[in-house]
């Protein structure tokens, strides 16, 4: 199979039917096979995170990924915010290997 690699929300497309479409398959490349250690901070996975971590450079690819930044996509969707966030990149790999995701109830606002 093949992973995307860097999905977010920018890479997701609405058809001319109204339903979501995936696009920009810059950085797909066939699950297993070893690539260039490279994502959207926002959406890390725990395991990337950790090889950024490690300085890695290059990383097998997974389907893991791709779950990962689709539930990261939908999480956006559902709370208005990214689970894991900071202006600054380098924050963000320690922050998905170690911090706590505040849910959308701790998110809303009461109605």
């Amino acid at each position: 199979g093949v992973a995307h690699n860097d999905l977010k929300p920018e890479n997701v497309f609405l058809s001319e039917e109204g339903k979501a479409v995936i696009g920009d398959f810059g950085l797909a490349a066939e699950v297993g096979t070893s690539t260039r250690l490279q994502s959207t901070p926002a959406f890390l996975d725990p395991q990337t995170a950790e090889e950024y971590l490690q300085r890695k450079t290059e990383t097998v690819v997974t389907e893991e990924r791709d779950a990962w930044a689709l539930g990261t996509i939908i999480f956006e969707i559902w709370c208005g915010s990214y689970p894991f966030f900071s202006f600054e990149e380098a924050v963000l790999p320690p922050a998905v290997l170690w911090q706590n995701v505040v849910f959308m109830s701790k998110t809303t606002r009461p109605a």
